[in-house]
């Protein structure tokens, strides 16, 4: 019988939205239920952490410097490969800056070891551009 291998990335996604919330919700300890500790975070080809304390440290920034940051959940698509080692999502991120909102369009791509992310790899464009065939 086949089972679905675990959504990571999707229950990492589901988390931050609920630890955006929260001060001080992004910490190392928080991290390491999802990612590994050499973990690395590139977005638009730019590493932005590696490890755990970094990634806590860069989302942090980002949650004392924003209003508002919600990953829309459900994702327009998520997949996860049959051996549970490779996870995608395309989804939209909407933030608010005092009285400026912006949406982006993001795709992430996640390779996981054990059940954890090991490197996470993220492109996002503003939500107004089309997807092209």
């Amino acid at each position: 019988m086949f089972s679905e291998p675990r959504n990571v990335l999707g229950e990492m996604f589901e988390w931050w939205n609920l630890a955006y919330r929260e001060q001080g919700g992004f910490t190392s300890e928080a991290f390491a239920r999802y990612f590994t500790p050499e973990a690395r975070l590139r977005v638009n080809g730019t590493v932005r952490a590696s490890g755990l304390e970094a990634l806590g440290k860069h989302f942090s920034s980002i949650q004392a410097s924003t209003d508002h940051v919600e990953l829309e959940r459900p994702a327009l698509i998520e997949f996860v490969s049959a051996d549970g080692t490779c996870a995608s999502s395309h989804h939209f991120v909407t933030a608010r800056v005092r009285e400026t909102i912006e949406r982006e369009r993001v795709m992430a791509i996640a390779f996981i070891q054990a059940g954890r992310i090991t490197a996470l790899d993220i492109v996002s464009v503003p939500a107004s551009l089309d997807a092209r065939d």
